[in-house]
């Protein structure tokens, strides 16, 4: 019987639940939750370059976290992986980026190609680069009837699952199922994951794991799809063609991972998963050369567990609910100002999502806000500019959206001294939640760190 695994791992257990067969238990240490962060795949690969020679007939992947199988890949790094892009020389951050996520793509493939088949119990929610792991072992098992779930919710957050998602999910359950999951960030129960063929049994909470040996010692026909000769034919260009129109249609050129993501799917699910694999890397590397994708994760995700960690806790922070107001106020006045007929559409332009307030006071006027020192920022790229639309905007539309913003950003920043970035992060999360700020450009506190003082300075100059 094979004794353990010749080496240490940091957020996995290892241990034998048959002669041959092996158990791989996802426990990262000290969290609620699993997350994918370098240690965990470092993990993983140490893992994948020892099954061939382990002398195992098949490997089960379970959770010991009572939270769920795991959460993705550990976002609460993104803060520092910013800081150490943005200190890169320009030339070099492409390649310092392409160097950081690598290990998703490369530690799941090596998993799937290691040799003996890999069974994945799955007890509560498998998501972002989680799932992704899920999909790159050969058979799934889900609990039934609980909080068991695939998802890929990384479009949420200005990012898209560049861990194999883009390329395995379409060639398992075909593109349409696929397409509610990629561009959507919506979920597939254990039962409508089965249903779809993203998972390939149901079993009783608690007896997943028990599920996956009798499938090990079956000796399964293991090979995946896309592995097997012929692979699997991939979308026509014509429904290729139409899903961009549909899509880009809907993002209106605001959210670059959408176009990412359309770039991986045209030019990959035609390829062999290793050379599709490496397209979605070059793709997330280049995403993340662009200031939305940062701007969301501080926004959508650190911002909003702030939120609801101190709704959930002591409350909401009292200055908050002041902020949102005169950031509503603010838009209002500049909406009043320059005609409603023009600012409204203007607003769904630029990205808003519900109408401009409207404010008015006892004389049926928005009172102007007041436009208060900006500290001085200034971009992070090199060239001093944000590669979007606001970096010279048009006479049209994208000038009055532009006022528009700097109304708002002038209104927090009024609020601003003496808060905290985690404080920020919290109010642009508000703002974007409760008054439709357009979500890629993060809030207004982010907008500033993005474009610089000196622009929102600019766009209220008469």
């Amino acid at each position: 019987m094979i004794a353990n695994a010749p080496f240490h791992l940091d957020h996995f257990r290892f241990e034998m639940v048959r002669p041959a067969i092996g158990h791989l238990i996802f426990d990262s240490p000290g969290r609620k939750v699993n997350v994918l962060g370098a240690a965990a795949l470092a993990d993983l690969e140490r893992m994948a370059a020892w099954l061939p020679e382990s002398g195992l007939t098949g490997l089960v992947l379970s959770s010991a976290k009572a939270s769920g199988f795991c959460a993705g890949a550990d976002l609460a790094a993104f803060e520092a992986i910013h800081a150490m892009v943005a200190a890169a020389a320009p030339d070099d951050r492409f390649v310092t980026l392409h160097a950081h996520f690598a290990p998703f793509t490369r530690a799941f493939r090596r998993l799937e190609t290691a040799g003996p088949p890999i069974a994945v119990a799955i007890e509560g929610p498998a998501l972002g680069g989680g799932c992704e792991l899920a999909l790159a072992g050969h058979w799934r098992v889900m609990a039934s009837g609980s909080t068991a779930a695939l998802g890929l919710p990384e479009i949420t957050v200005g990012l898209f699952p560049a861990g194999g998602g883009t390329q395995r999910l379409p060639r398992l359950i075909g593109l349409d199922a696929a397409v509610p999951m990629l561009f959507d960030g919506t979920w597939l129960s254990a039962e409508a994951a089965v249903a779809a063929g993203a998972a390939h049994a149901l079993a009783a909470p608690g007896e997943t794991v028990a599920a996956a040996v009798a499938w090990l010692e079956s000796v399964p026909d293991w090979l995946p799809p896309w592995d097997r000769p012929g692979g699997v034919p991939a979308p026509s260009p014509t429904r290729l063609a139409a899903l961009r129109r549909d899509r880009e249609a809907k993002a209106k050129g605001h959210y670059p991972a959408v176009t990412a993501m359309l770039d991986c799917l045209e030019r990959g699910l035609s390829l062999p998963m290793d050379r599709a694999n490496a397209i979605e890397r070059d793709a997330l590397a280049r995403l993340l050369l662009r200031p939305e994708p940062w701007a969301m994760v501080a926004t959508l995700f650190h911002g909003r567990q702030a939120y609801q960690r101190a709704a959930k806790d002591k409350g909401l922070p009292p200055w908050l609910a002041p902020l949102v107001e005169d950031v509503g106020r603010a838009l209002a006045f500049e909406a009043n100002r320059m005609g409603r007929a023009l600012a409204e559409p203007a607003a769904v332009q630029a990205g808003f999502t519900k109408p401009l307030p409207s404010l008015p006071d006892t004389n049926g006027h928005a009172s102007r806000p007041p436009v208060v020192p900006l500290p001085s920022c200034a971009p992070l790229t090199s060239a001093q500019t944000t590669g979007l639309w606001i970096d010279a905007p048009s006479a049209g539309w994208q000038g009055q959206a532009a006022r528009l913003l700097s109304r708002a950003l002038f209104a927090a920043e009024a609020h601003g001294a003496g808060l905290a970035e985690a404080d920020r992060q919290l109010a642009d999360y508000a703002i974007v939640a409760e008054l439709g700020f357009p979500a890629y450009l993060g809030g207004p506190f982010a907008l500033l760190t993005m474009a610089g003082s000196g622009w929102a300075r600019a766009q209220l100059e008469e």
